[in-house]
C-alpha cells in the first residue's frame, strides 16, 4: 500500500504463482505467459480490479484503495513482502 501524505491510496499488487496458473488456464491464456507478459492484460486489470473492490467494502472511502499496479513477478510474503 501507497498513500503516506499522497492524494489517495494505492497498491502494488502481488499475485500468487499457483493462482495465476489457475487464473490463465480458466482464461486460455499461454501457459508460457509471465505475470509480467499479462500485467496490463484487460481480462487479469479487470479480475484484479474486482478483488479490490471486494476489499473496498470493508473499509472507509478515505482507506479505500483508489489504484492499483501489477507488480510484474511474484514475490513471496517474509521474504520480500509484509504479511
Amino acid at each position: 500500500m501507497v498513500g503516506d501524505q499522497r492524494p489517495c491510496i494505492a497498491a502494488l499488487v502481488a499475485l500468487d504463482r499457483e493462482a495465476f496458473a489457475r487464473w490463465k488456464r480458466r482464461q486460455g491464456k499461454p501457459a508460457s505467459a509471465t505475470i509480467g507478459d499479462l500485467s496490463q492484460d484487460p481480462d487479469l486489470l479487470a479480475a484484479v480490479g474486482e478483488a479490490v473492490d471486494r476489499a473496498n467494502t470493508a473499509v472507509s472511502h478515505a482507506e479505500a484503495i483508489k489504484r492499483f499496479r501489477i507488480l510484474p513477478g511474484c514475490f513471496a510474503v517474509g521474504a520480500e513482502l509484509t504479511p
